[in-house]
């Protein structure tokens, strides 16, 4: 139970207590009809109809009446609270859903950029093999050169 539900309910029992009074004080006894264990009785003082209580009972009516107010605050206090708290939570799930979007697409990016890495890496692989292939050795190309130079200096020589 959050604690706006736990003053609403005191508030709630507060304001029964208060609304109460004036209907039980209708079921209490007048001073003609009053007996011994009457526990309620309806008398005049002063000119005034009224419920008369002791001290203790009184002040502890009174103390309620007072703090009928406080709670109704404390209420609104907490009403307020929960709504901002529910805007920030709001807020949090929100910020979760965009990070998981974020991670999503730059998870995306990665595997892209690994693929590109690998095809740049076998091409770099292709183009070393292409450049260290038989026909396009120096020693080749020289050794052939120096035959066949050799070879037509002679025929020349020998015509």
């Amino acid at each position: 139970m959050t604690k706006s539900r736990s003053c609403s309910a005191i508030l709630a029992c507060s304001l029964f207590l208060a609304l109460c009074a004036p209907l039980k004080a209708l079921a209490c006894d007048t001073v003609d009809t009053a007996t011994l264990k009457s526990t309620c009785v309806v008398m005049p003082v002063q000119g005034r109809p009224g419920v008369w209580f002791d001290l203790a009972t009184a002040d502890e009516l009174r103390r309620l009446k007072l703090e009928v107010p406080e709670l109704r605050l404390q209420v609104e206090k907490f009403s307020l609270i929960e709504t901002r708290r529910e805007a920030q939570v709001q807020a949090l799930l929100e910020a979760g859903s965009l990070r998981r979007e974020a991670a999503e697409m730059l998870k995306a990016s990665i595997d892209a950029s690994v693929k590109d890495a690998r095809e740049a890496r076998q091409e770099a692989a292709d183009a070393r093999e292409e450049l260290a292939a038989w026909y396009r050795s120096p020693w080749l190309w020289g050794v052939t050169g120096a035959v066949l130079g050799g070879t037509l200096t002679a025929v020349l020589i020998a015509q």
